[in-house]
């Protein structure tokens, strides 16, 4: 049960990859340049949602959010490495949303990709140590999982064929009225996902889209 609840964490974590994606064709920043583009995903992962001002305050903000400190490098260096630092991790360390996605599953077998990054830190602490803690964002995910799971979290890669299919229902009714561009769309999976012996996902797995034109 316990590695099924690890690899279940892995594909829920894949789903908050969906964070920033939309749901049409178009991928067009407002700002139409990619730096923008990258730094918005950014942002909308860890604060919920684009913020405003100049690129280079908006980059050493979001960085000081999550590290506590301005990274070094270029601006394409530093948001390349915020990015992966947040989905993709490395070859030795899972990424910052995986570890994350694991400690909420780990105590309340449910996942919240359709949160803010420092709402969830927020919440499991509060669940955990009873109030908030201060400080960034990555140093209180560590310290999260050294109290939840000391032994510490492997991720184990399962590939899952592009043919699969997902059934998917709207968590709400959408209409003219409730939604607009740029708006989160929830999805919630009808069926479970088994792939060669590992259970992947759980009915009701909850997938983001972002609402365009």
């Amino acid at each position: 049960m316990k590695s099924n609840s690890f690899i279940l964490a892995i594909v829920l974590f894949l789903c908050a990859a969906f964070y920033a994606a939309p749901a049409s064709a178009s991928d067009q920043s407002v700002d139409g340049g990619p730096a923008f583009q990258t730094l918005e995903r950014i942002e909308t992962i860890v604060y919920g949602a684009p913020q405003g001002g100049g690129l280079l305050a908006r980059l050493n903000n979001v960085e000081k959010e999550v590290f506590g400190r301005e990274l070094p490098g270029s601006l394409t260096e530093r948001q390349t490495a915020m990015l992966s630092f947040l989905e993709k991790g490395t070859t030795t360390q899972p990424s910052l949303l995986f570890k994350l996605s694991v400690a909420e599953w780990a105590v309340t077998q449910s996942v919240h990709p359709e949160l803010s990054l420092a709402k969830r830190v927020d919440t499991m602490e509060a669940i955990t140590e009873g109030t908030v803690q201060g400080g960034a964002l990555a140093s209180r995910i560590e310290r999260l999982m050294t109290k939840l799971l000391p032994e510490g979290v492997i991720a184990t890669p399962v590939t899952i064929p592009a043919s699969t299919v997902l059934k998917t229902e709207l968590a709400q009714t959408l209409t003219v009225r409730n939604v607009k561009v740029d708006d989160k769309i929830v999805l919630k999976l009808i069926d479970e996902i088994v792939l060669i012996r590992h259970w992947l996902l759980r009915r009701e797995a909850v997938f983001l889209r972002i609402l365009q034109k």
